[in-house]
Parts: structure tokens; C-alpha cells; sequence
């Protein structure tokens, strides 16, 4: 029996137009995400091809999760469909064995899943052929890199799936507890995707992920572009232990569902649930026959609407469908709630802003799943068992019915982010943090998202009104919410015209909502007034009675004069919010489609990159007047800047860039004045450029003062974010508000791939390091040298302005308060200018005051911020030269920027990465972030600002590297070796990430470009590392060496040859490889302990034997390695038992030996019991597995 059957169930698949449909949509999705931008998967960019083996095998792996919610419907109604269609007792009386009858419909749905995954590859192989691609986004065809990604991960996720979806259908009998089971999988994915952050949960992350995202991850996420390109994904390692755990996982559910499956009418908990629901009743005999009503009005449609909607807003909630989705979605909440707080070796304190953001964030899926469901649900619920007839002969309104069972789903909804809000506040207290502000969590969870349910509701009720089929209606929703992600991806994202576009709140402590919340009562009326439309044409389409009613006839007798009211009105709606957006998105702020800003960029470069090579005259002298009204949302700034001609050549043009309007922000040029006539030949209103030719050209030696008086004004709202310069409390003007001069090359379009597809020569990279024009400029700004500085600044009467420099006067008139600020010593023609309510905590370093300037409640760090100060001031003076100010202060700016900066004496620290960071000793992970930024922005009052870098290559590493480094050093004072070992993992860690994801190629540090990972991470190591060799008083001599040959100099500027001369100087030939290996070349290493032993001598010591294996590699800028000789000093060592916090004791014994590539015995002898040993313990090495480098001791 088991082959007819087998045969029928598959003809069966394969005649329903359903797995046709599924069949097309996974091939369009393939085939659009390899054809077009249209559909992401965030693998391929840059130098990784999209058909890649590893942009391939990302790509199926997402399918696969989204693919398991379309098509769960296949495989697990194979056994419901013969109860659904009443022929199950017919089979149950054939001879068929319980075996073969599963194992028929089982292999039928099997196959039918792979056939509709299997168009993945075929939809991808296509898209690749498509003539319209960028051929430098491809490489040839090669079909196995298409077939082995999904042999190893879509064929055993597919088994999987399918043994799951299909056993939870036949034990229960319950098509709602197969979406159940698609969705406790997503669940799995996501708390995989919360562990993963960290370090030292790499195993569990990927046993928990079912559709092995995480699993390639963890392979790949130090794979080069090259390896992505070439390499197909291996079986053993992670990759193959999720598989074979999932598939096994998928073989003992098929095993329990052959066992316990029963051939009967109903399963064992159905039946056991009717039967108490039967003896209930008899045991009750009231309750055998209902009490008949006392009347038979119909009722009018307010009633007859709230008695619908309880009816169904309960029977809902008592569902154990329901329950089971909504349980599982408030873990999902809960767990991402608790690790709301963590961003991999950083922690923050779990403030309300942050904890309610996490909430809507991780409530989102799990309430469009109950949405897409459940109004299919109610839509065909009485259809489902048999009572629609029952429904239609009532004498309730059919508006009664449709708007009750809208609201009974947005009762639910509500219901859900209302519990999934209030289990994200016992988190919050939970991990110690009981200030609730309950404002802040009832404006996101209220206010700025849930508005935005309504219309989907409609949405989704007026589609399973239209659809002839349940299964039909959640596939054309899950294709709607694909829909609108995939037109943002193409760059449409008009917020009126994409329904999940809806704008973002980001709460401020210091700036409450900001500009933020202007844009939702716009938005929200507008989309709330489309769903009215929908609401009523749901109505319109609604069958009711047993007859096939035509549309047109229904729409007559429907829409009368209600309905048509509620259609007006929600036109009128539609068009009075619609408009009032469109204005402030389209007429007070420009909006600009994502091609639309490329040819933008496209026409600046084109006409003006032909400037650049204009002869400049140089700033020298600033002067600023800042007049700022931040309550109002105004300002004015009046900049003066004195330029000299230090060119040996005259000046008679000159290119001006001014401040240009912004998101949200009007910029009126008020005047351009130069003491000396001039024209303007040609401007650019859009970019704020200005071509001027003086009427008597400026001779060499001479000098000009050029004054901009510009006015700044908050307008509106924009359609995507707004500026966030001028606030109400903590504007930041930044150095871009003021003028410059010169052609600015960060307006280019930076990608390869773009400047392709507009015929632009590839992106240029950084100056040779012996660039004459380049060594004349410094890297920060080209139209200056170091200049004197003062400011006027004002502002209300309740804040404090701040700018560079030291406060000569302050006064109040005209209800304005007024700074005024003189920089005492030339400084690099960088700047900005601050203004909030803050609070004021001091310190002293010696005569130095070292201030931070914080919000009142923001002090959790400040402490820590002013040690880091004074520690840092001490060693950075004494190691590298005196401090050049006689001041230091730490500025707190709202988080719409998560970053700090040093400016001459002066710092802004963002409040979300330093202030309310949450600093845990205890926390294996924990890097005391605001210590360390602390010390890094300090750092930068040497490097760069006391020896400033030309405009070339490897510029970064003279400012960025020597900063981390510097502040590493003062971190490894202050906690120890253990803890720094922590952050030379994390560094290791970012830095090995970031050059696999490197889109034009890895450069050495020495000739580093615009490569954070590079002058961040490998720059910090590399120092660190070269200190750990020659030692610190030799590389320090050579650090301070270097600034005193150039300090506060003007051109030519420093380059990575002058520090690298001083390096070369004080290293000793026997140990130049390091230079060589860390700064010159991309060298990495892969060193691993292999085995340990440990014995206890007579005397009570302990012998520690360690046998470690090396070798030493070279690499090209895409990843290509070659093996190179070795022969280079490692350390090697034993260590006690790790403190709390730490991954390493501290050393009982530790060598530095000359270690050769291949295989080595180590023995050493330690006082006490060791706990752990290895080679290159600290992750001073670059290696690409650093786990491996030391393991612990066993028993």
C-alpha cells in the first residue's frame, strides 16, 4: 500500500497550484537577490562576489527561515487533509499499516518541500545570467558553488523542517500548532543571534539556530574575500555539528510520530479534551440547555460590534494556539530584553529608553506573525467549522462583524505589546536599574509604534476577504511585508508610500524625543485614514451567505451612506495628514530617492573635482560670533578667517564651502564679505560651494579676511531622519557647519560598484606617503596650517555654551547668556561648538582643571571619566612631553551620535557609549569602555594635535593607532596584564571581522586608508605588541622623539616614514621582523597549544609540560595567504587560576622563546597548582583562532 499511496499524495503536491506558487516565490527571491538589490542578504559587498559558495550559502540559510513560514502549510496539513475532507475513516479502514501510511505522506511532503527549495539554487544560478548585472559583482558560473551550500545546509534544514512541521501536524491535528512550531523556531535564531555577541558563547549560539545563519557565521567571520570567493563551506567544525544535531533532532521527532501516532478520528489530547468539556456539562445540568434570551432584536451596530469583539478577543486569548504564540514571543522579548543591555565586551545600565526600544524591536515579528494568522483566523473562522451559515442568518450587522473581529485583532495586539512592555520593565529591574520611566516606555510602545497595527489590520483582513483560500491570503501578507523591505532596499522609502516606513523615536535624557516625534501625527493620521479605506473595503468584499454575490452587487447594496461617509472621511484623512507630511518631507525638506542622491554626488564630483587642484591660501587666524537660540531652533553664525598666501605663487580664485541645508534644517547664506573686491563665478546652492575670483589677486605672503554671516533654522520634518545639529538641549555644531575651503572629496561616491555603474574611475585611496602636494596639508582639514582661536558664543539663558579655549568673560544680557572663549597657543583648525543644561562635577590634575559636563542624573561614570583624565594627563606628560593646555573638559551631546571627540581641550562624549555604560569587573567580557575612551580622546592632545599628519596615506595610524595604543597602556596600569588580555581578544576580534569584510582591499598599518579595523584594532596590537618586544622606555623614546622633531610645526607634515624612523631607530636588528610583520605587510600567525600535562614533583611543585604548533603566514590586500619562515619570539607560559572577571590568572611562569614553524615541547616547573598554559597567552600574535591558544589544565 505504501507505493499508490505514496504516488497519489505526490501527484498530489504536485497538481496544487499552492506548491507552484511557493516553487515561484523562492525562485524570484533567489533570483531577484542575485539579479537586482531588491532582496539583501548582507553577504555580498564589496569584493565578495554575490554567487560566492559563502553569499550562496547566506542566502539559502535565510531563505530557509522565511521559506518555513510560507510553506509550512505543505507539510503539515499531509495528515490533516484527509480529516479536513472527511475521507480519514475510509483510509483507516484499508489495510495500511500506521508505518506506511506516515511514511507516504511524509516522503510525498518531503519531496514537495525540496522541489520548492530546490528553486533557490535554480532561481540564483538564472539571476547570475541575467545580462543586466554587474559582471564585477560576479564571478564565472560554477555550479557546484551552487549546489553544495544547499546539499549542506538546505537539504538537511528542508529534513528538518519538514520531519518537525509534519509531526506536530499529525499528533495534534492542529494546523495553528504547525505555525507554532515554524515559529518557535525563529525563536531559536534569535536568542542564537543575542548569544553570539558575546565571545565565549560560540557553542551554544550555534547548537540553537536551526537554519545555521549563525553556524556560517561562526565559520566564516574571519574568512578574507578571497577565502568567501573560493572557499564552499566545510562540513566539520560548527557547521556540521548543527546539521547533525538538527537532523537528529528531525529523525527521533519522525520516530516518536511513527510510534505514538494514532490511526483514529481524533488524537488522545483532543479527545481527552472533549471528553472533560462532556462530563463537565453532565455534571452541571444547568448548563445542558442555554437560558433562552428575553428578546430577539437585532442588535444595533455598537452593541452588536462590542459583543463581536469580546466574543472573539476572548475566545482568542483563552486559544492554546494563541497562548503558545504569544508565550513564545514574549520569551523571544524577554530574552532580548536581557541582553538589550550588551553589545559584545560592552555593557550599558538598562535605562527605560534603551529597554523600550528593545521591546518594539523583538516584539515586531512575533506580532506581524500573529497579525498575518490570525486575521486569516477570524476572517474564515466560521467557515473553518461549518457555522457560517449559522453566522450569516443572524441579525447582526455584517459592519458589526467586520469591525469586530479588526478590533478584537488590535485588542490582541495591544494586549501583546502591553505584556511584552511590562515584561521589559521587570527585566530593567530585574538587572538592577529600578528607575522606570514609565513616559518613555508608554511613547514608543504606544505613541510611536503601535499607531501603525491599525492599517496592517485592515490590510490583512481586506486580502483574506479577497482570497478564495486561508493558505492564500498569509502567503500574498508574507509577500506584502517582503514587498515593502525590498522597495527601501532599491532606495523608495517614502514613508507614504511604504507601510511598515514609519519613522523612528530615539529618546534623549539630555534632549527628550527631540526632533523626533514631529513626524508621527502626520504619519500616523495618514496611514490610520488609509486604514479606514481598507476597513470598509474589507466590508465591501465580505462574503456573506451561502450564494456566490458578485462584488458590484455587493458594493451596491453596501455602500450607502455610512459607508460612504467613513470613505470620505477617510480620504479626506488620507489627503489633509498626507499632505501636511508631504509638505515638511517634500517642499520645506527636498526628498531625494537613493539614485536620486548618487547623481547628486555624481554631478558634484564632475563639476567641481576639476578644482581641486586649485592653489589655496591657508587660515590662520579664526574668529567665530555664535549666536544660538536652542529652544527656538535658531541660530546664527558669523565666521571670520584670516588666510595668508603661503603658496610661491598669487591666489585670484578661491573655492568657499558654507553650510548647506540639512534634514529638517533651513541654512540661509546671509552674506560673503572679503576685505577686497571679488566676484562669484559659479555656486552650487546644493552643496554650499562658492567659486570666487578676487579682483586683484592675493600676491604670495599676503593675507585676506573672508567673513560668512549665516542663519540656521529647524524646519519641519524630513522623510528620513532629521538633523540633530541643533536641538533643544545639547546642540553640537560641528566642524562641518563652519566654513572651509577646497574641493571636499568625502562628497564623492565611495563605492567601486556605483562609481561603475556612472562610468567614474574606481575610488582613489590615499596619497603616497611622498606626495608633495599632500605633505603640504594636514589630514584633518587642507585649507589650514595651525591658527589662533576665539569665540563669542550665546545662548538661553538657562544653558552653558562651549567652544575651544579658555573662558575670558561670561554675561548675561538681552535674556541671552554669553561665553567667550580665547585659545591661548596656535591649534589645528578644528573645532566646534556646544550648548546644553548641564551639570558641572570638577577635579584638579596639578593646576589643570579637569571638568565633565554631564546631564544631572549621568553619573554613573563620571568618576571613572576624571580618574582616566588625571591618569592619563600624568603618563601621556611624562612619556611623551608636557601637556599643551591648561585645561581639560568632558562634554556630554545627546545619543543621536554614539561616538566621542577630541577637539583642542575640550571633548564631547556622546551619552550612550560613555555615560550610562554599565562598568562590571566581574563580566568576563567587560573592557571598562568609558575609562579607556577617556584616555583615547585624551591621547589625541599628542596624536595627532602635537605633531599633526599630512594628507596621505597611513595619516590614521599617526592619530588613530597611537591614541588606542596610548590608551591601552594607561588601561593595562590601571586593572593589570589579565584584563588587557581581554581587550587584545576584543581588538583581535574586530580587527579579524573587519578585513572580512573588506570591500577594496587590506592595506599595511604604515599605509593604512579609510580602514577603522586597520588603524583602530590591528594599529593598538601592533603597538601593544611592539612594546611587549623592545620595551616601553625604548618605543616611548621613539614616540616622543618623533613629536619633538616636528611639534606644532606646520608643513611638510608627519607621515607613518618619520614615526616609523624613529621605530627603526630604537629597535634592535634581531627584532626589525616585528616592524616588518606588524606594520609593513599583512603577516598573521596561527599558533595552538596542543596538549598539557601537569605533575605534582616530591617537593611539591608542579611540572607543566606543553607541546604547541606554529607557523607564521603572509598575505595579499584580498586575503590570499602564503606560508612564510618563522622565527620569532613568542610567549609561552603557565598560569594560576583566573580571577573573577578575567580569562587568565596571573603567571607562574612565562618565557619569551624563539619559536620555528611546526611542533615544540615546552617544560617548565611552577611553585603552585597551575590552572592554565599556553603559547602567545596574551593575543599578542594576529591569529585568526586565538581560542586556541592556551587551554586549561585538567585535573
Amino acid at each position: 500500500m505504501f507505493g499508490p499511496l505514496f504516488a497519489f499524495e505526490l501527484r498530489g503536491h504536485f497538481r496544487r497550484p499552492t506548491t507552484w506558487l511557493y516553487v515561484a516565490i523562492m525562485f524570484f527571491l533567489a533570483f531577484f537577490a542575485l539579479s537586482t538589490e531588491a532582496v539583501l542578504t548582507g553577504a555580498a559587498m564589496g569584493k565578495v562576489k554575490k554567487n560566492s559558495p559563502y553569499a550562496l550559502a547566506q542566502m539559502y540559510a535565510i531563505m530557509l527561515a522565511i521559506g518555513q513560514i510560507i510553506t509550512s502549510a505543505l507539510v503539515g496539513s499531509s495528515v490533516l487533509r484527509d480529516f479536513e475532507a472527511g475521507v480519514h475513516e475510509l483510509v483507516f479502514t484499508t489495510r495500511i499499516s500506521r508505518s506506511g501510511y506516515l511514511a507516504s505522506k511524509y516522503m510525498a511532503a518531503l519531496l514537495a518541500m525540496l522541489l520548492v527549495f530546490a528553486a533557490l539554487p535554480l532561481g540564483a544560478i538564472v539571476g547570475s545570467a541575467m545580462p543586466w548585472v554587474d559582471q564585477e559583482t560576479l564571478q564565472p558560473i560554477n555550479l557546484w558553488f551552487y549546489l553544495q551550500p544547499f546539499l549542506l545546509i538546505g537539504v538537511p534544514g528542508v529534513f528538518f523542517l519538514s520531519a518537525l512541521l509534519f509531526s506536530v501536524g499529525s499528533l495534534t491535528r492542529s494546523a495553528f500548532s504547525v505555525y507554532v512550531a515554524g515559529i518557535l523556531l525563529l525563536v531559536g535564531y534569535s536568542v542564537a543571534d543575542e548569544l553570539v555577541r558575546t565571545l565565549d558563547r560560540d557553542q551554544l549560539a550555534n547548537l540553537i539556530d536551526p537554519f545555521a545563519i549563525r553556524s556560517i557565521d561562526l565559520v566564516t567571520r574571519y574568512w578574507t574575500p578571497v577565502e568567501k570567493n573560493a572557499r564552499t563551506l566545510p562540513v566539520e567544525g560548527f557547521i556540521g555539528i548543527n546539521r547533525a544535531a538538527w537532523s537528529a533532532l528531525g529523525a527521533l521527532l519522525l520516530a516518536v510520530t511513527f510510534r505514538f501516532m494514532r490511526l483514529e478520528k481524533e488524537s488522545r489530547v483532543t479527545r481527552k479534551s472533549r471528553a472533560s468539556k462532556a462530563d463537565a456539562v453532565v455534571r452541571d445540568p444547568v448548563n445542558v440547555l442555554p437560558r433562552a434570551a428575553g428578546s430577539y432584536a437585532p442588535p444595533g451596530m455598537v452593541a452588536g460590534w462590542w459583543s463581536v469583539t469580546r466574543f472573539h478577543a476572548q475566545s482568542l486569548v483563552r486559544s492554546v494556539p494563541f497562548l503558545a504564540i504569544a508565550t513564545i514571543g514574549l520569551i523571544n522579548t524577554l530574552m532580548n530584553a536581557w541582553y538589550a543591555d550588551q553589545n559584545g565586551q560592552n555593557r550599558s545600565w538598562p535605562m527605560s529608553w534603551l529597554m523600550a526600544e528593545s521591546s518594539i524591536n523583538a516584539s515586531f515579528l512575533f506580532m506581524l506573525i500573529l497579525l498575518t494568522f490570525y486575521a486569516g483566523e477570524l476572517v474564515w473562522r466560521e467557515r473553518q467549522v461549518k457555522l457560517d451559515q449559522v453566522l450569516d442568518a443572524s441579525p447582526v450587522q455584517t459592519a458589526s462583524i467586520v469591525l469586530g473581529k479588526m478590533s478584537a485583532m488590535l485588542l490582541l495586539l495591544l494586549a501583546f505589546a502591553t505584556a511584552a512592555m511590562v515584561g521589559t520593565m521587570a527585566v530593567q529591574l530585574l538587572k538592577g536599574y529600578p528607575v522606570l520611566d514609565l513616559p518613555v516606555y508608554g511613547l514608543y510602545v504606544y505613541v510611536a509604534d503601535f499607531p501603525t497595527w491599525m492599517p496592517m489590520v485592515a490590510l490583512a483582513f481586506l486580502v483574506q476577504a479577497l482570497v478564495p483560500r486561508k493558505p492564500i491570503g498569509h502567503v500574498i501578507m508574507i509577500l506584502v511585508w517582503v514587498s515593502t523591505a525590498a522597495t527601501a532596499n532599491l532606495g523608495y522609502d517614502y514613508r507614504l508610500l511604504n507601510l511598515l516606513s514609519t519613522p523612528s523615536l530615539r529618546w534623549s535624557d539630555l534632549n527628550g524625543t527631540g526632533p523626533y516625534l514631529q513626524a508621527f501625527p502626520a504619519i500616523h493620521g495618514y496611514w490610520t485614514s488609509i486604514g479606514v479605506v481598507l476597513a470598509v473595503l474589507a466590508y465591501l468584499s465580505w462574503q456573506r451567505g451561502t450564494a456566490d454575490v458578485p462584488f458590484a452587487v455587493r458594493m451596491r447594496a453596501r455602500f450607502t451612506g455610512g459607508t460612504r461617509a467613513a470613505v470620505a472621511g477617510g480620504l479626506a484623512g488620507a489627503g489633509a495628514f498626507g499632505g501636511l507630511f508631504f509638505y515638511n518631507a517634500s517642499v520645506l525638506n527636498p526628498y531625494f530617492t537613493r539614485k536620486e542622491r548618487e547623481q547628486r554626488q555624481v554631478r558634484y564630483e564632475q563639476q567641481w573635482r576639476p578644482m581641486e587642484r586649485l592653489v589655496l591660501p591657508k587660515v590662520v587666524a579664526v574668529e567665530l560670533q555664535v549666536d544660538l537660540a536652542p529652544t527656538a531652533g535658531t541660530a546664527r553664525t558669523a565666521t571670520s578667517y584670516t588666510v595668508l598666501n603661503r603658496s610661491g605663487v598669487p591666489i585670484d580664485t578661491m573655492l568657499l564651502n558654507v553650510a548647506a541645508d540639512a534634514a529638517a534644517l533651513t541654512v540661509t547664506l546671509d552674506s560673503v564679505t572679503i576685505d577686497r573686491p571679488f566676484t562669484t563665478i559659479r555656486h552650487d546652492s546644493a552643496w554650499g560651494v562658492h567659486l570666487l575670483r578676487l579682483a586683484s589677486p592675493l600676491a604670495p605672503g599676503d593675507s585676506l579676511r573672508v567673513r560668512v554671516v549665516q542663519r540656521f533654522a529647524r524646519r519641519g520634518f524630513p522623510n528620513g531622519q532629521p538633523d540633530r545639529s541643533l536641538v533643544e538641549n545639547g546642540t553640537f555644531f560641528n566642524r562641518e557647519m563652519f566654513p572651509s575651503f577646497g574641493y571636499q572629496a568625502s562628497n564623492e561616491l565611495a563605492s567601486d560598484e556605483l562609481r561603475r555603474k556612472y562610468a567614474l574611475p574606481l575610488a582613489r585611496r590615499g596619497k603616497p606617503r611622498t606626495d608633495s602636494a599632500g605633505l603640504q596639508r594636514q589630514s584633518f582639514l587642507a585649507d589650514a596650517d595651525f591658527v589662533t582661536f576665539e569665540a563669542t558664543v550665546s545662548t538661553d539663558p538657562d544653558q552653558i555654551a562651549m567652544a575651544p579655549g579658555y573662558l575670558q568673560k561670561e554675561w548675561t544680557a538681552n535674556g541671552r547668556r554669553y561665553f567667550h572663549y580665547v585659545m591661548d597657543t596656535p591649534m589645528p583648525n578644528f573645532f566646534s561648538v556646544l550648548s546644553a543644561r548641564w551639570t558641572v562635577t570638577k577635579a584638579m590634575w596639578g593646576t589643570v582643571p579637569v571638568e565633565v559636563y554631564h546631564h544631572p542624573t549621568h553619573t554613573f561614570n563620571v568618576a571613572r571619566m576624571l580618574d582616566a583624565s588625571k591618569a592619563s594627563l600624568a603618563f601621556f606628560s611624562q612619556e611623551f612631553g608636557p601637556y599643551q593646555h591648561r585645561q581639560l573638559r568632558i562634554l556630554e551631546f545627546p545619543r543621536y551620535a554614539g561616538f566621542a571627540q577630541s577637539f583642542p581641550n575640550t571633548v564631547p562624549y556622546s551619552e550612550d557609549i560613555g555615560f550610562v555604560a554599565r562598568v562590571d569587573s566581574s563580566d568576563v567580557e567587560d573592557t571598562d569602555l568609558p575609562y579607556f575612551v577617556t584616555a583615547h580622546e585624551i591621547a589625541h592632545q599628542w596624536f595627532p594635535y602635537q605633531r599633526m599628519p599630512a594628507d596621505v596615506e597611513g595619516s590614521q595610524m599617526l592619530s588613530e593607532s597611537l591614541s588606542e595604543y596610548a590608551a591601552l597602556v594607561v588601561t593595562d596600569r590601571q586593572h593589570g596584564r589579565a584584563f588587557t588580555q581581554k581587550f587584545l581578544r576584543a581588538e583581535l576580534e574586530r580587527y579579524l571581522r573587519g578585513r572580512a569584510g573588506e570591500s577594496k582591499g587590506e592595506r599595511p598599518l604604515t599605509r593604512v586608508d579609510l580602514q577603522s579595523y586597520i588603524w583602530y584594532q590591528k594599529g593598538a596590537i601592533a603597538f601593544f605588541a611592539l612594546r611587549d618586544l623592545i620595551g616601553q622606555e625604548a618605543l616611548h623614546t621613539a614616540l616622543r622623539a618623533y613629536l619633538d622633531e616636528g611639534r606644532f610645526t606646520g608643513p611638510p607634515y608627519a607621515t607613518s616614514l618619520d614615526l616609523m624612523r624613529h621605530i627603526n631607530a630604537a629597535t634592535p636588528d634581531s627584532l626589525k621582523y616585528a616592524i616588518e610583520d606588524y606594520f609593513e605587510t599583512i603577516t598573521l600567525w596561527d599558533v595552538k597549544t596542543d596538549s598539557l600535562s601537569s605533575t605534582k614533583l616530591a617537593n611539591g611543585s608542579y611540572k607543566v609540560v606543553l607541546t604547541a604548533t606554529a607557523k607564521k603566514l603572509r598575505a595579499d590586500s584580498l586575503g590570499a595567504e602564503t606560508e612564510i619562515p618563522m622565527n620569532d619570539l613568542v610567549d609561552i607560559g603557565v598560569f594560576g587560576a583566573a580571577k573573577t572577571g578575567t580569562r587568565i590568572g596571573e603567571a607562574l611562569s612565562l618565557r619569551r622563546v624563539r619559536v620555528k614553524a611546526g611542533t615544540a615541547r615546552y617544560e617548565f616547573v611552577v611553585p603552585v597548582k597551575p590552572a592554565r598554559a599556553g603559547i602567545d597567552p596574551y593575543n599578542l600574535l594576529i591569529d585568526r583562532n586565538p581560542g586556541d591558544n592556551s587551554r586549561d589544565i585538567g585535573n
